[in-house]
């Protein structure tokens, strides 16, 4: 059984049904959630948020939601940074994206955040695109989450 409690406190205001076709991973402060059948339905709803920071890793850079408007090297994924509370949505197609989205706990990255970087996380920017090493489906693979 999932718990619902950590799920939408990551998530927002989500439903089991919502995950039907989702793996879920989740820890008190972050949660790994990857669409394995399907589309996840809180996903595909127009504008939705999420009160976490959202780290969104896809596997092929076409499948983005957002415009990609970096290069992207051979051997890396495209990902982006949401900011909490910004809306956004995934497109409904004839095949479901792949992507594993990582939501950390708003409070908790802060916190992290300020250890290592002076200042506040008001990033300029609503969402932030990167590459991320194709190396971090390891440590996604040998996470210690506890599926729920």
């Amino acid at each position: 059984m999932r718990d619902m409690a950590k799920i939408q406190q990551l998530v927002g205001n989500i439903t089991e049904q919502d995950l039907e076709c989702v793996e879920c991973y989740v820890s008190e402060n972050m949660g790994i959630f990857i669409p394995s059948v399907g589309f996840c339905k809180y996903a595909i709803t127009p504008s939705h948020t999420h009160p976490s920071y959202s780290f969104v890793i896809f596997h092929e850079k076409e499948q983005s939601f957002l415009d990609c408007n970096i290069d992207i090297p051979d051997d890396h994924y495209l990902a982006y940074m949401i900011k909490p509370g910004i809306p956004h949505e995934e497109k409904v197609s004839d095949n479901f994206v792949r992507y594993i989205a990582l939501c950390i706990d708003k409070d908790y990255f802060e916190n992290i955040y300020q250890k290592y970087i002076s200042g506040t996380t008001d990033f300029i920017n609503d969402w932030i695109q990167f590459t991320i090493n194709h190396e971090v489906m390891v440590y996604i693979k040998k996470s210690t989450f506890v599926r729920e």
